[in-house]
């Protein structure tokens, strides 16, 4: 029993080790494979590159966030870097965040034309949004999460996309998970777009 027990303790020490080269290599394997996706990504984001269109309505995007300053200064640097269409204008509702989230916005480092509404409170998401679009310009309001990141050219393919037909009324953006290490969903596409249909009296 004493010579069992050894081997089967050996056993379990080289069955550990070996699991755990196992685990070290397949997460060094997938990391390799998400950073890879992510330049594919980007070649092909580049590739697909639409020029700004000649007309360019003035679009009014619509940033809600609250205590999200990390979200908000990544946002603003993707939006200056990736942001090839002109005419825009960025309203941000903060709902009484106790970040330096405000004070970011109003050093405004990227001279956007930007408004900030200051609430005392955290409003609703659909109150929100409305305080903006009472005040916003734009012929398009574009409600942007905050913690998104815009490849090049986001912005000229929508209002391309929906100016080309009169027909159209709303477009979306494809949306893809960032890499992180260790996600399984690391670069796949989050959302593709929505149908509509009617069922009856509905539109779902």
């Amino acid at each position: 029993e004493g010579l069992s027990a050894t081997i089967q303790k050996v056993y379990e020490k080289i069955s550990t080790k070996v699991k755990k080269h196992i685990e070290v290599n397949a997460s060094r394997i997938m990391e390799k494979e998400n950073k890879d996706t992510t330049q594919q990504i980007e070649k092909m984001v580049h590739a697909f590159f639409i020029n700004p269109p000649k007309k360019q309505p003035l679009v009014s995007i619509v940033i809600l966030t609250r205590d999200g300053l990390e979200h908000i200064e990544r946002l603003f640097k993707a939006i200056k870097e990736n942001t090839h269409y002109k005419k825009f204008e960025i309203i941000v509702v903060d709902n009484a965040s106790a970040d330096e989230t405000v004070k970011f916005l109003e050093n405004n480092i990227y001279k956007f034309n930007l408004k900030i509404i200051k609430n005392s409170e955290n409003e609703t998401f659909s109150y929100a949004n409305n305080q903006a679009v009472k005040i916003a310009k734009g012929k398009y309001i574009l409600l942007l999460n905050n913690d998104t990141q815009p490849l090049k050219g986001w912005l000229c393919a929508l209002v391309n996309t929906i100016e080309q037909d009169e027909n159209i009324g709303s477009v979306g953006s494809k949306l893809i998970y960032p890499y992180k290490n260790k996600f399984s969903n690391s670069c796949t596409i989050q959302h593709a777009g929505i149908a509509f249909r009617y069922e009856g009296s509905f539109i779902r």
